[in-house]
This record gives C-alpha cells, structure tokens and sequence, in this order.
C-alpha cells in the first residue's frame, strides 16, 4: 500500500468510526428509553413474573442481570432519557452527533431548556475534555473520588538578586 493509500484508508476508517458512533449513541438514546418506560412503570417485573408490589432496587437490579445489562450502564441510559428527552423537551434528532457521555456530564448543569440550548450548542461544537472545561467554568475537574487531602502551606522567600527559593529554617 502507498502513501495516498493509506492516507485514504485512514480516512475512511476514521469516517467510518465517526459513523458507528453516531450509531452507537442513537442505540443508547432508543435503550435509555425503553429501559425507562420499563422501570418508571414497573413493566419489566411482568416479563419473568416478578411481585408487581416489590419496588425495590433489588428486583430491578435482578431484571437487569437476566438481560446482561449492567445496572450503572442502564441507570446511565436512563438518566439521560429523563434529562434530555423527558425533563428538556429534546428530541433524539436533535441530540443527534453529540456524544451520550457529554451530555450525561452535563446533567447536573441543565437546570432549565435556556442552560440546556447553550450546554447542547457547546456539546456540539467542543471536543470532550474542552467540553468538561467548559463546564467547571474553564479548569479541569478533579477525578480524585475521596476529599483532598490539603498539605500544610510552607512560606518560601525568594532571592532578590538569583530567585532561587529560600525555605524557612524550621524552629
């Protein structure tokens, strides 16, 4: 293979995996709200002849794992659903190409369709960590899940003359 051709080549997979993506999500969209409609209704327990009565997390939990679907993969589905679809009016055209984890980032942030049109409009147009940025007004988030842990703060003079960094003597 030449250089044009690979370079065609990665071209057309790239395209292609753009493509699959864009599959993938409208999947996630149409999962997220069938696993909704089962779980908001209680529908799901008549499939295996659950107690209609249980409304506990357990019996969803149990549904779930009968269809190999992972629980936090489907509350994730779900929670998109109900933000986007349900609570913001949205519909899935209109979310079409931004990618379900970006949006699901932005939960917490669309209080209201007016936040939402601007959090969709910045979904749309910036790459995923951009869009994260965005989000926590310009900074990277910390991942760390515990509390930090702050060290304690040290003063350090500064030479005039070299700017070499002069610690304190310890008392």
């Amino acid at each position: 293979m030449n250089i044009e051709q690979k370079i065609e080549r990665a071209r057309a997979l790239s395209t292609e995996l753009v493509n699959i993506r864009e599959m993938s999500d409208m999947a996630s969209w149409l999962e997220g709200e069938r696993l909704y409609e089962l779980k908001k209704d209680g529908l799901y327990k008549y499939e295996y002849g659950m107690d209609e009565h249980d409304t506990s997390e357990r019996a969803w939990s149990a549904y779930l794992r009968e269809k190999s679907e992972p629980l936090s993969t489907a509350e994730f589905k779900i929670a998109n659903h109900t933000k986007w679809i349900v609570e913001l009016g949205y519909s899935k055209e209109d979310l079409r190409g931004i990618h379900v984890r970006k949006l699901h980032s932005a939960i917490p942030f669309a209080t209201e369709r007016a936040v939402a049109d601007t959090l969709v409009e910045e979904a749309k147009r910036l790459p995923y960590s951009e869009f994260v940025k965005f989000l926590h007004g310009g900074e990277e988030p910390c991942w760390h899940p515990r509390e930090h842990r702050h060290r304690a703060t040290v003063e350090v003079d500064v030479c005039d003359d070299c700017g070499k960094e002069i610690k304190p003597k310890k008392k």
